[in-house]
């Protein structure tokens, strides 16, 4: 079961898969949270289920990858990925986001495949307003299930997938 969660900026994916996760204690995988300052974003963290967190993106980086207005720590993603631990029999997999910032990055790259390739239920987050060659060919593979989030949808496909996911996890 791959399962790719898309639709368009503050939609919900990483919401969704957020609350998706939380209530499986067998995952492996991580999330990006907003940094903000005085109320204004200034970067990404990655967050792992193991809690481990790296600065993925900031305004203040000097990074000369640049997204937008931040600046992306391609050593800190790269370590970060390094450091999960390998996949076990029955875990959930899940990334949020896979995105411009991360694709930047081809163990980022092969994290994905492999999360995919691997007998274990796997979801993640696609944006829909950005493809690149990568992202659509996630969008053709034909093990992967892709999810439209809408505001309207988000909590029935929530409750859905938690339904579905809980047949593959123990």
């Amino acid at each position: 079961m791959n399962i790719l969660l898309t639709g368009e900026p503050h939609a919900g994916k990483s919401t969704l898969l957020d609350r998706l996760v939380n209530d499986i204690d067998n995952k492996l995988g991580f999330v990006t949270t907003e940094v903000s300052e005085n109320g204004s974003r200034t970067g990404f963290e990655l967050v792992s289920a193991l809690g481990s967190r790296a600065l993925l993106a900031s305004i203040d980086s000097p990074s000369e990858i640049r997204v937008s207005r931040y600046g992306v720590n391609l050593d800190i993603l790269n370590s970060f990925i390094a450091e999960l631990p390998p996949i076990e029999d029955d875990q959930l997999l899940y990334i949020d986001e896979i995105g411009q910032m991360e694709l930047y990055s081809e163990q980022f790259k092969n994290l994905v495949q492999g999360y995919l390739d691997s007998s274990n239920p796997f979801v993640g987050t696609l944006s829909s307003v950005y493809h690149d060659d990568f992202t659509d060919s996630l969008r053709q593979r034909m093990d992967v299930d892709i999810v439209e989030i809408t505001p309207d949808n988000r909590d029935e496909i929530r409750v859905k997938l938690a339904d579905k996911v809980a047949k593959y996890v123990q």
